[in-house]
Parts: structure tokens; C-alpha cells; sequence
């Protein structure tokens, strides 16, 4: 099994911008919201920086899992500050293109929330929250956009946007719908309540909730997990995944898996895994 620990591997590469950095230690990357004054609160630069992180990623074969958290133990991210509530036009001295600011509230400014989740849903290696503190609003939507969640046992997510008469305008709805079903999805929405840790993983939300001194060792053993295992297959399983969601079943079928497991069978890294494990003597269903 590999062994990466994060807190001793060499630093190979890191940037900063305002509110956030990146660093990249061997397969794995870190990108950390660094906006503790306010609670981490995202701010335009860390979408940004989220983006450019990703991009950097894409491009980069040798990287494994990209790792999402916030500094410090209090929280990782307590939702947005800084973007503006009016519109452009308005800002340049302009007359507004809709009558009440709200519209725009209403149509642009959701339709680009959506799109700052996009640099991690195209992203080809899994993307791990590591859930150092609390996430509520848009930060909590922001934890379900990543794949897979470890959690400080102090941690938790809430939905408060109806706590401020707003909706929920970053896609917790959508996450919470298809994770969870409409009725718990309804609950944790209109409540507006806090959900701990531990309550996340028996959700299915989080994967694991550990004391804030063992997160590191628990996110560094999920990565050595997924570092373990051929890459092309589990950036095709994300992929795979993430399409079945929202595709039907047959269309499912024919147009992606079909495709995608062809060229994953046909590839060299899928040769040298079934080598490996048949030089084990696992050969009973590699002969099939």
C-alpha cells in the first residue's frame, strides 16, 4: 500500500493569491481557503484560485487526488463574502438591465454560484473536503460538490439559507436531493439545522468523522487508498459516476460506459494491473 503522509512529504510546488493557496506534495494537492478572519468565507479569489488549481491539475497526469479544506479548526467555510448584490450595470454608473436588483440575484448571479462547483465536477482525480470546522450556506453546498468528505468530529454542515429568507442558490437542493432522497433533502432544508459529523457519515454524507488531532492521518489514509489503485480506472469511474446521476439507464449504458470501459480495458495501465495480480495467483475471474 503506498504511503503518503502529507504532514512529512516534500513540497514540490505551491502559489498563494489572496484568500487562499495551493501546494502540491508528490500525487497529492492541496488547495486551502485561508480567510480565517472571516470564518473562510469564500471570496471571487478562491473561485478563482479553485479554477486555476484545476486547470493545473487537468493538465497534469502524475496528480492523484486534490485535497479541499479550510485553515484552522473553527471552520471551513462559513459561506460567501465579498461578491457584489448589484448588478454591473449599476456599478458602472449605469441603469440596471432589470428594474429590481433581485432579478439578477435571480438569474445571473445563481447561474454563475452554479458554475464556481465546476472546476471540481471537471476535475479528473477524486477531490477529498477535508471538513476541518463548520460549512453552512454556500460553504456546505460547496463540501457536496467535492467526491468524498472526512470530517473533524467537531465539524458540521447547515443549509441556513432559509434562516436568511433566501433559497438555497448553490445547488444543496440538487446534492442533498440525489443523495438523500426529497424527504430528508426537505427536512434538512427547511429546518435550516445543524448537521454534525457524526450525523454526515450515518447520512452516507461523509465517509468518516475523527478527532481534530487524527483528520490528517484519516484523509492521508484515504488518499494512500485511492493512490493504491490503477489511475485511469478511477478517473474513468468518476467520470461514470458522476454521469449516472442525471442520464438514463440505457442511455448510460451505450453511450458512456460502453465507450469509457473499452478504452480503459484496451489501455496499458489496465495490462500492467491485471499482470500484477496475476503474478499474485488471483486468477480465477482474470481468466473469464
Amino acid at each position: 500500500m503506498a504511503d503518503f503522509k502529507w504532514n512529512e512529504a516534500k513540497l514540490d510546488s505551491k502559489w498563494e493569491q489572496d484568500e487562499c493557496f495551493f501546494e502540491r506534495k508528490g500525487p497529492v494537492a492541496r488547495f486551502t481557503l485561508n480567510y480565517p478572519e472571516k470564518r473562510n468565507a469564500y471570496t471571487p479569489s478562491m473561485w478563482q484560485g479553485m479554477r486555476r488549481a484545476c486547470e493545473e491539475l487537468n493538465e497534469d497526469v502524475s496528480a492523484r487526488v486534490l485535497v479541499v479544506t479550510g485553515v484552522g479548526d473553527r471552520s471551513f467555510c462559513a459561506g460567501p463574502f465579498g461578491f457584489s448584490k448589484r448588478p454591473p450595470e449599476e456599478e458602472a454608473g449605469k441603469p440596471a438591465r432589470w428594474p429590481n436588483p433581485a432579478s439578477y440575484m435571480g438569474r445571473r448571479n445563481r447561474i454563475n454560484g452554479f458554475a464556481r462547483h465546476k472546476p471540481i465536477w471537471d476535475l479528473d482525480i477524486p477531490v477529498i473536503c477535508r471538513l476541518n470546522g463548520l460549512a453552512v450556506g454556500a460553504g456546505a453546498d460547496w463540501t457536496m460538490a467535492c467526491d468524498l468528505i472526512v470530517a473533524a468530529d467537531h465539524a458540521f454542515l447547515g443549509w441556513w439559507y432559509a434562516r436568511r429568507g433566501l433559497p438555497t442558490d448553490m445547488g444543496g437542493a440538487w446534492y442533498l436531493t440525489q443523495l438523500l432522497g426529497p424527504a430528508k433533502a426537505k427536512e434538512l432544508i427547511f429546518t435550516a439545522r445543524d448537521v454534525p459529523a457524526k450525523e454526515l457519515v450515518d447520512l452516507g454524507i461523509a465517509v468518516e468523522a475523527v478527532p481534530y488531532a487524527q483528520l490528517d492521518d484519516a484523509v492521508d489514509k484515504l488518499c494512500n487508498t485511492i493512490i493504491d489503485n490503477a489511475p485511469l480506472a478511477i478517473r474513468a469511474d468518476k467520470v461514470l459516476i458522476d454521469r449516472a446521476v442525471a442520464t438514463p439507464r440505457w442511455t448510460w449504458f451505450e453511450s458512456y460506459a460502453a465507450d469509457m470501459i473499452r478504452t480503459v480495458q484496451g489501455s496499458e495501465d489496465a495490462r500492467e494491473r491485471r499482470l500484477t495480480t496475476l503474478r499474485g495467483g488471483e486468477v480465477e475471474w482474470l481468466g473469464r
